[in-house]
Formats: structure tokens, C-alpha cells, sequence
């Protein structure tokens, strides 16, 4: 479930990038039981200086919980996993669990749906940045051209 971009993620200081953007600081989304979710929208983070992004949030997902089937359109989509493991399916058929220390980079295309689930006991923490790709483009899990 690894992408090419693993070895400069996982080389990245993560303890410390978070120390300096506080991602608790943030609104928290959407609180439902068994999710704690911070977003930075609207201004709220310096992360949006990055060309192109839509959001980028830190989320802790309980145990045996998680997002099930859903659409995404135009976008590519980075997901770190900080603590514990998430399971991750698509309509492209890959599937597979991302571990901590892991990321995983999705292009949706025109259409993809997918879950993203904690299958353990135990809670487990990512962050996610949604990128718009400026244009619709071909097959979910293929990257733009250009």
C-alpha cells in the first residue's frame, strides 16, 4: 500500500511538524462517537499555503470504526498513518492495510469509491491532504498527465 513518496515521508520529522502546527488547535468536524477529527480549512493553517490543496486533517478513528464506501472525483489524496493501522479498499481492487509510518498517495480520476477502516482494538491517528487536480482526468488510481 506504499507509493514511491514513502522514503521522503517516512525521513520526515513528523513529531516535530506536528508540534509546530498544533493540529488539536484546529476546528474539530463532524464529531460523531467514534471519530476526533481536526481540519485545517478556510485559512486556519499555514498548510494551505500548498498549491492546489483543499484540506488537510488529523484524524483519530476508534477501534473497529472507520469511513465506509465513498465517492471522491478529481482529486489526489495523500494519507499518513501516525499511530496503529488503517484498512483501506477501492473500487480499483487494491486494498490493504496501511501501517504506521506509512503513506499511501490515491488518485480518484473521474470516479473512484473506497473505505478507509480500523480493523484493531486499539484507536489509530492520520493525516490526510486532499488535493484538487485542476482538471478531471482518466482512471481512478492513475496519475494525471502532465
Amino acid at each position: 500500500m506504499s507509493s514511491m513518496f514513502d522514503s521522503v515521508i517516512t525521513n520526515l520529522d513528523i513529531n516535530s511538524y506536528l508540534q509546530f502546527y498544533k493540529a488539536d488547535t484546529f476546528p474539530t468536524i463532524h464529531p460523531v462517537h467514534w471519530l476526533t477529527s481536526h481540519f485545517a480549512v478556510g485559512g486556519y493553517s499555514p498548510l494551505q499555503r500548498l498549491s492546489g490543496m483543499l484540506t488537510a486533517h488529523m484524524t483519530q478513528i476508534a477501534p473497529r470504526n472507520g469511513f465506509r464506501w465513498h465517492p471522491h472525483r478529481g482529486l489526489e489524496i495523500f494519507t499518513y498513518v501516525i499511530d496503529g493501522e488503517l484498512y483501506h479498499e477501492d473500487t480499483t481492487g487494491g486494498k490493504g492495510a496501511i501501517m504506521a509510518g506509512e503513506v499511501q498517495r490515491m488518485f480518484s480520476g473521474n470516479l473512484i469509491q473506497h473505505q478507509e477502516l480500523n480493523l484493531t482494538d486499539s484507536f489509530t491517528r492520520v493525516i490526510q491532504k486532499q488535493h484538487s487536480t485542476g482538471r478531471r482526468h482518466g482512471d481512478a488510481g492513475t496519475a494525471p498527465a502532465g
